[in-house]
């Protein structure tokens, strides 16, 4: 099995935001993938993170690194463990 088909069968947690802050504390490699739709981040995002909209998440997979942790984020809860 890839690193694709691992990636996508894994069972993710649900983090708190402020799970997620200490998770960049203690690792710079993380990278955050914010995966809300281009007109919700005029409301702001987490500086540094990557836009990838759920909609293009399949098609944009290769852009993101496979050897580093990644976590994503969206607006409700919903999109981002679907990631």
């Amino acid at each position: 099995m890839g690193w694709y088909e691992r990636l996508i069968s894994r069972n993710v947690p649900n983090i708190s935001p402020e799970a997620a802050y200490q998770r960049l504390l203690d690792d710079p490699r993380v990278i955050i993938v914010d995966v809300r739709q281009p007109v919700e981040t005029q409301s702001g995002s987490v500086p540094g993170a990557v836009l990838i909209p759920l909609t293009e998440f399949g098609r944009r997979l290769a852009e993101l690194p496979h050897d580093r942790p990644i976590l994503t984020i969206c607006r409700s809860s919903h999109r981002s463990p679907i990631a």
